[in-house]
């Protein structure tokens, strides 16, 4: 029994041993390898090296294994794009600082829309950025907040007694902000 265990653990390290000397020269090679570093790979190591780097299975099916070796650094772009917007948007920030608004809330009329630049740039967005006290910069999320606080504003919604609910709110400003205006929203 001990000696089974033992002969499985010298296989996985055999095998593992393997698997490191070959990441290490870079699967996608594994074919143009020297003959001498060929022969000390063992051939199933090889064929379940070579299985995973190939784009389809034997089905003809993607390999989600290169696939995955494709696309793993996508999520790290994704932060560092979000990040670079970031940035920009605060380095913009000085163009949104001269912004001339009211000190009470307009009619707009706004309808569904996806966020623009002449938006954020906008008397009611900087209006409403006060409101909440943040600084008005160049981002989705403060347009969505300052979005939705106009449409409730122009349907008198915004006003004490009225009841809401908001999912998820977490540490979002317009919880405290409805509050203060007497609006009674429970987070869920």
């Amino acid at each position: 029994m001990i000696l089974n265990k033992l002969k499985k653990l010298y296989r996985y390290l055999v095998l593992e041993k393997q698997i490191s000397i070959l990441s290490d020269l870079n699967l996608a090679r594994i074919n143009g390898l020297d003959v001498d570093m060929q022969k000390s790979i063992d051939p199933k190591v090889k064929k379940i090296l070579n299985e995973l780097i190939s784009l389809t299975n034997t089905q003809g099916q993607p390999n989600i294994n290169s696939l995955w070796m494709a696309i793993k650094d996508i999520e790290i772009l994704h932060l560092n794009v979000k990040n670079m917007g970031y940035d920009i948007a605060c380095r913009l920030h000085p163009v949104l600082t001269n912004i001339d608004y009211s000190k009470e809330p307009k009619q707009y009329n706004l309808v569904s829309k996806p966020t623009t630049q002449a938006d954020v740039e906008s008397s009611w967005f900087a209006f409403w950025c006060s409101e909440i006290k943040a600084a008005p910069i160049y981002h989705r999320k403060l347009w969505e907040f300052a979005f939705f606080l106009q449409v409730i504003f122009e349907h008198g919604l915004l006003k004490t007694g009225i009841t809401g609910i908001g999912f998820g709110c977490g540490q979002e400003p317009l919880a405290s902000y409805f509050a203060s205006k007497g609006l009674l929203v429970p987070n869920f």
